[in-house]
C-alpha cells in the first residue's frame, strides 16, 4: 500500500468528513456505494445472500457495513469485526444560541467531549452538522459542512487578563462564545420564524439562519431545527519538512475509521474464498461515553449479528438460532481501532521508556491490566503473529503506573458481546486539540494490518482458552 498515495487519500477524506459525525457518515457512505455495497433500511425486512455486501446507517451519524463470505456456513463461520468511532470533541450550538453583547452577535456553545478548548481560540471557525428543513408535507435532513471563516473565539489581550501568566483555563460557559457579526438593528435582520422564536425573541441569530438557508437552497422560514457545531476552517494537509505528518481536526478517530474502511473495502477481493462475515462498526458518541442507540454501549453489535444470521439462508439443522449465534460469537474477534498517544518529543517523561510509541513506526497494540483496554494474551499473540507474517511494524503501549489511563470502545464491545477484543491505534500527538497530528506512513500500516486481519482471521488456528 503506497504511503504517499494512501496519505493523500486520507487527507481528501478528512476534507469532506471532519467537523461532525454527520459529515463523516456521508463520506463513508459515498465510498461504500462506490464500491458496490447495497444500503439496507433497518425498518424493513432484509434478504441476504453469501457473497453479498451491505451497509446501514443509524441516526445519520454511524455506519455498520458487512460482507458475507461466499462460503458462509452456519456453525463453521464466525465474524471478523473492526470497530472505530467517527466523533471527535467539538463545540455544539446550544438550543438557543443567540447572544448579543457590546454591539457583537455571538454564538453560545456547549462542549462535547474532553477537548483542549484553549486550542479553539483565535482560529477561523466554520460550521458543520445537519439542518432539518420543511419540504412539502414532510421534513428532510440536510448535512452541511461550511469551512469559510465564519466565527472566532477571541482571547482577551494579555495586558487585560493576568490569568495567562498562571496557566489559564477557559470558563466553558462564558469564554467559549464565538463572535459571528456586528449587531444589526431590528429592521436589518428580517423575519423571525416560529421555530426561531422563544418568548418573542430569536433563539438563533437570524443572520445565521439566513446564511444556512443560502447554503442549503431554502428559505430561512423552512429551517425547523438543527444539530450544528463549530469546526476548524483550515483544511487537512500533509505537512513537515519531509511530508511525514498529517495535520487536521478529528484525527481521533477519523484516522481509525478511514483505516478500517480501507482495509475492509480491499478485503472484498478475497470474499469468494471466505467463510466468515466481515464487519466494520463506525460508532458515534465515543467521546461522551457511547451511551446512545448509535454508540458502542448499545446492543448494536450483538443485535446486528443476530439479525444477519437470521436473514441468511440456513440449512436444516437441529441447532437452535440462539445456540448458532453463541457458536458464532466464540469464533469471532473484534479489533477496536482508536488512536494512541505517541511519545512527545518535548515531554518524553509522560511515557514509560519501554512503551513509548513513535509516529510513522506502525500501529500500537494497547494494554491495560485493569481492562481500560480490552487486549489480553491470546488477542495480543494473534496480532503480533499477524503483523510479523506480513512485515507490518507494530508497537506496544502501556500507560505509566503513576498516570491515569484512557479507554476506548474495546472494553464496552467486549463486555456487551463476550467476543474477544484487541485494542489498537495509530500513534498521534495533540490528541483532542482542534488541530491534531499523525504520521503519513501509519495510515498505510494500519490499513494493511486490517486488510490482513480480514483476509486471515477465519484461518487462525490458535485455541489457548484451555
Amino acid at each position: 500500500m503506497a504511503t504517499a498515495s494512501v496519505g493523500h487519500r486520507f487527507v481528501d477524506f478528512l476534507n469532506g468528513a471532519s467537523g461532525s459525525p454527520f459529515a463523516a457518515c456521508v463520506a463513508v457512505q459515498k465510498e461504500l456505494l462506490a464500491a458496490g455495497f447495497t444500503k439496507l433500511n433497518e425498518e424493513s425486512p432484509w434478504t441476504l445472500t453469501p457473497g453479498g455486501r451491505y451497509f446501514v446507517t443509524r441516526n445519520g451519524s454511524s455506519v455498520v457495513a458487512f460482507a458475507v463470505g461466499a462460503r458462509y456456513a452456519p456453525v463453521q463461520s464466525g465474524c471478523s469485526i473492526v470497530g472505530a468511532h467517527i466523533d471527535s470533541p467539538f463545540l455544539k450550538l446550544k438550543p438557543s444560541s443567540a447572544v448579543e453583547s457590546c454591539g457583537t452577535l455571538s454564538i453560545a456553545c456547549e462542549v462535547y467531549g474532553g477537548g483542549i478548548w484553549q486550542t479553539w481560540f483565535d482560529r477561523d471557525l466554520g460550521i458543520a452538522g445537519r439542518v432539518f428543513v420543511k419540504e412539502g408535507d414532510g421534513y428532510a435532513a440536510k448535512v452541511v459542512r461550511i469551512t469559510r471563516p465564519l466565527f472566532r473565539i477571541p482571547t482577551v489581550a494579555t495586558h487585560l487578563d493576568m490569568r495567562y501568566a498562571d496557566g489559564w483555563a477557559p470558563n466553558k460557559e462564558n469564554d467559549l462564545r464565538a463572535i459571528a457579526a456586528v449587531a444589526s438593528t431590528p429592521s436589518d435582520i428580517g423575519a423571525i420564524s416560529s421555530f426561531n422564536t422563544k418568548s418573542g425573541r430569536p433563539k438563533h441569530h437570524p443572520v445565521l439562519l439566513a446564511m444556512l438557508a443560502r447554503e442549503i437552497g431554502c428559505s430561512p422560514e423552512a429551517i425547523c431545527n438543527f444539530e450544528l457545531a463549530l469546526c476548524d476552517s483550515q483544511p487537512a494537509t500533509i505537512g513537515g519538512v519531509l511530508g511525514d505528518y498529517i495535520f487536521s481536526q478529528g484525527l481521533d478517530n477519523l484516522n481509525g475509521s478511514f483505516c478500517a474502511l480501507q482495509g475492509f473495502l480491499q478485503s472484498t477481493a478475497s470474499l469468494a474464498t471466505e467463510k466468515n462475515i466481515r464487519m466494520i462498526f463506525l460508532f458515534d458518541h465515543e467521546e461522551v461515553g457511547s451511551m446512545s442507540p448509535q454508540g458502542a454501549d448499545s446492543p448494536i453489535v450483538l443485535r446486528m449479528i443476530e439479525r444477519i444470521v437470521t436473514c441468511l439462508p440456513r440449512p436444516s439443522t437441529p441447532i437452535s438460532h440462539e445456540e448458532l449465534v453463541d457458536i458464532m460469537l466464540r469464533k469471532s474477534l473484534i479489533l477496536s481501532i482508536d488512536n494512541a498517544h505517541a511519545v512527545h518529543p518535548n515531554n518524553p517523561g509522560k511515557h514509560e521508556s519501554q512503551h513509548a510509541p513513535q509516529m510513522n513506526k506502525g500501529p500500537v497494540l494497547k494494554y491495560n491490566v485493569c481492562t481500560r483496554y480490552a487486549t489480553e494474551g491470546v488477542g495480543a499473540l494473534l496480532m503480533l503473529k499477524l503483523a510479523a507474517e506480513h512485515n507490518i511494524p507494530i508497537q506496544e503501549f502501556v500507560v505509566r503506573q503513576d498516570m491515569p489511563c484512557g479507554t476506548t470502545i474495546g472494553p464496552i464491545s467486549s463486555s456487551k458481546t463476550s467476543i474477544r477484543t484487541v485494542d489498537l491505534g495509530n500513534p498521534q500527538l495533540s490528541m483532542h486539540s482542534i488541530r491534531e497530528v499523525c504520521g503519513v506512513a501509519d495510515i498505510g500500516h494500519m490499513s494493511n494490518l486490517i486488510l490482513q486481519f480480514f483476509n486471515n482471521h477465519s484461518s487462525f488456528n490458535v485455541n489457548l482458552d484451555g
